[in-house]
């Protein structure tokens, strides 16, 4: 199966409210969970916004119930990227993060510039 960027990209404008579907969310976890080199197409998919907007929302939620959403640098994913996570940061200044160096190092990131 074809999993480059070419073939799986989709031209989702910023601010744009992607539909929602279960079924085609739990296609995607599974086609993941069976390539995991299609992780990184896959988070191309959402923009930027649409992510911090999503986490905004469910760190909301979380705070109704007395828990706070925390994000991870973890190196495969947008997380791992210092760049990401300052932009998160200034999207979201109420963010709680989590540094994990081992994450940090996979990623090739310094973890003192996280």
């Amino acid at each position: 199966m074809d999993y480059s960027p070419d073939t799986l990209r989709t031209q989702a404008e910023p601010g744009m409210n992607l539909p929602f579907s279960l079924e085609a969310e739990q296609s995607v976890l599974g086609a993941i969970l069976l390539e995991p080199s299609c992780l990184n197409v896959v988070m191309d998919l959402l923009p930027r916004e649409e992510y911090f907007a999503r986490y905004r929302a469910l760190d909301e939620a979380a705070r109704e119930h007395g828990v706070r959403l925390v994000q991870e640098n973890v190196g495969r994913c947008r997380g791992g990227s210092a760049e990401f996570l300052a932009a998160m940061r200034k999207a979201l200044p109420e963010a709680l993060f989590v540094l994990d160096l081992k994450q940090a190092r996979r990623a090739g990131e310094d973890p003192l510039a996280l």
